[in-house]
């Protein structure tokens, strides 16, 4: 069994020998919630944007079936496939700032976790969160699989914009995405005949569940850094402020997704907050970890603000 130095050595080797017409650059990535990844690419003449491959995700696929050839040919296949859907029409479009313009999406993440990804992005404090923005591209998985790219801080200087003109039109394009409020029930009930549940099962589940359950998840009509939508949007807080006749708590469930309840149902924010920590320990991967913080909308004022 190789270790993981030997691993990296041999996967850029057989690239080399495959990838002739590219240069093979193996470099570290910082994502999101300080989560530092060892990633391939082939860069190509034709295109500015090279898509990426973990090879953290591959030595662990080696190390539970000992298979390096096996290993080796999916990344490289994986690989033809990204190149193949990356076209350099896409790659234009991002670089143009008219053409990129109406993809820009704002996604907010865990700020104190992230703040050596934070040094390579266009960013926008809010609360004890950050805003980072990413742009979505319609039918093709580039950036972790959802079909977008985040903004680095190159982009930003190509363009020639600032954060501030960034950010608006970012917030501007969060309606286009769509807004997804739906109660909580709803949500459990077709998670659960997703994952195969039996009827009866669910029948009995949903029985024990109170029709008038207060809570709401808000996310995008994409379901993915979809959180945002809670934080950022003031019109999607108001609506949840009349729904729920009050003042709401937020209790961020992923970065893709917020749960919202009215204050006057809560039964104190400590025991929130140890909710939260519990399910980010145990349910929440490491990268989709938004805040382990609650937090309060006044419906009088308007103001969000850290619980």
């Amino acid at each position: 069994m190789m270790t993981k130095k030997e691993f990296q050595e041999a996967v850029k080797s057989r690239f080399e020998a495959h990838f002739t017409n590219g240069t093979v650059v193996i470099s570290s990535v910082t994502k999101s919630n300080g989560r530092n990844l060892t990633g391939i690419t082939v860069k190509s003449e034709v295109s500015n944007i090279s898509p990426i491959i973990y090879i953290d995700a591959m030595f662990e696929m080696y190390e539970s079936n000992g298979d390096l050839d096996f290993v080796i040919n999916k990344a490289i296949s994986d690989m033809e496939v990204h190149m193949k859907d990356l076209p350099s029409a896409i790659t234009n479009d991002i670089l143009d700032l008219e053409k990129a313009a109406d993809n820009i999406y704002p996604v907010v993440i865990n700020k104190e976790k992230s703040t050596e990804f934070l040094k390579t992005v266009p960013h926008t404090d809010f609360l004890d969160l950050a805003v980072v923005y990413k742009i979505i591209l319609e039918d093709h998985a580039i950036d972790d699989g959802v079909g977008a790219v985040t903004i680095r801080n190159d982009m930003l200087e190509h363009w020639g914009i600032t954060i501030d003109a960034l950010h608006q039109r970012a917030l501007q394009n969060i309606n286009l995405r769509g807004c997804k409020i739906r109660p909580i029930r709803e949500v459990i009930e077709n998670s659960l005949r997703k994952s195969g549940a039996p009827e009866n099962v669910i029948e009995l589940m949903m029985a024990d569940m109170r029709d008038n359950l207060s809570m709401y998840v808000i996310t995008n009509n994409d379901m993915v850094n979809g959180a945002g939508c809670a934080f950022l949007d003031p019109s999607v807080l108001q609506k949840l402020s009349k729904m729920l006749n009050g003042d709401v708590v937020l209790i961020p469930s992923s970065i893709h997704e917020t749960i919202a309840m009215p204050v006057k149902y809560c039964q104190g924010i400590d025991t929130i907050k140890e909710m939260i920590h519990e399910v980010n320990s145990t349910e929440v991967t490491e990268e989709d970890i938004l805040s382990e913080n609650a937090y309060l909308y006044n419906s009088a004022t308007g103001i969000l603000s850290v619980a």
